[in-house]
């Protein structure tokens, strides 16, 4: 509820947020409020940069490896990067935008980039 939280300091806020997260299984239970905390300061740093940056038109090819436990069912396939590039391939790798450099992902999110830089395999 908006209002309460309103009441809280930052601290409580926090906490508060992290409790949550943590019931919404959102972030491990070993997350701390550390943790919490750069998180916060790489969001609000990635919104000002965002805010600020004005992409332009990329006219070669794009690889977008996507998370396959995706969040929002309305996001286009492309995630919207077809605006930005002539030609976006689409790749789905395990996890999601926050796990997807989590261990029990990297062998998969590894072997594609390795098979894209390489090529196919030679027998």
């Amino acid at each position: 509820d908006l209002d309460r939280l309103s009441s809280l300091s930052r601290d409580q806020v926090e906490y508060e947020m992290l409790r949550l997260a943590k019931q919404a299984g959102t972030v491990p239970n070993s997350f701390d409020i550390g943790q919490l905390g750069l998180m916060i300061d790489m969001s609000c740093n990635n919104l000002r940069a965002a805010d600020s940056h004005k992409p332009g038109y990329f006219p070669g090819k794009v690889l977008l490896l996507r998370g396959s436990e995706r969040r929002h069912d309305d996001e286009p396939d492309d995630l919207g990067w077809s605006q930005y590039a002539r030609d976006v391939e689409v790749l789905d790798i395990p996890g999601d935008h926050f796990t997807l450099l989590a261990p029990q992902n990297t062998a998969a999110l590894a072997q594609v980039i390795a098979g894209r830089l390489l090529g196919p395999a030679k027998g």
